[in-house]
């Protein structure tokens, strides 16, 4: 949280792909089992950079207020107790501030073994007027894991981020839009309309998700001539 209230949109995207890069790498060396996040066994790769992950992309879903309400009545319940919390306890804490249509997050975060695999694909943008429409074409693929490293493929219908990028004063990129939207399936089209002239376009641009390929998230927009 020091982070995101600290940094720009792009300095957090990058440190959250290093955190994200470092659990793919974990992931593939693992010797044993791979663990979900609430039952990792000595797995740094899990308890610290997938951990990183979860607890961003939980915040950014309900609120960091409520993240740091389930935490306080965890503190609260078992701070000076002799019983100590389990991380189902701390789960359920989570879900109790969670809005129904997002509690499959908490799961998918924690107590699964969950990846996806984003992907822009040839985005293309015209002026109309006095504003730049924007097609993005997008692939979002989800899986379920098993902890011998099986991966299925589970229908989406999920609320991922499409973020739309500006050249700024300073003549770098920067995020200009980032809006969540329902996907329900695998592929699918949005069309953005916007005063300024769009340069790239991304899903998941900050990575919030642990997507399986972290390079093919974004993509510069071609326009018609």
């Amino acid at each position: 949280m020091l982070l995101k209230h600290t940094l720009t949109q792009e300095q957090l995207s990058r440190y959250l792909k290093f955190e994200l890069d470092g659990y793919l790498r974990g992931r593939s060396t693992e010797r044993k089992k791979e663990n979900p996040l609430d039952h990792s066994d000595n797995q740094q790769y899990i308890h610290y950079q997938k951990a990183t992950l979860a607890y961003f992309a939980l915040q950014d879903f309900i609120g960091e207020e409520n993240v740091n309400a389930a935490l306080k009545k965890l503190v609260k319940n078992y701070g000076s107790s002799d019983n100590y919390p389990t991380t189902d306890v701390l789960t359920s804490y989570f879900k109790e501030v969670t809005p129904d249509s997002l509690k499959y997050v908490v799961d998918d975060l924690f107590s699964k073994i969950t990846l996806f695999e984003n992907r822009v694909v040839n985005p293309t943008g015209k002026k109309i007027g006095s504003q730049y429409e924007v097609t993005i074409p997008v692939q979002t693929l989800k899986y379920y894991a098993d902890r011998e490293g099986n991966e299925k493929l589970t229908p989406v219908k999920d609320y991922i981020d499409v973020g739309v990028y500006i050249v700024g004063t300073d003549g770098k990129e920067k995020i200009a839009v980032l809006n969540k939207y329902k996907f329900n399936t695998e592929k699918s089209t949005i069309t953005i309309k916007f005063k300024n002239k769009p340069v790239r376009v991304g899903i998941d641009p900050i990575y919030k998700l642990v997507d399986r390929n972290t390079e093919d998230n974004r993509a510069a927009v071609t326009y018609e001539e």
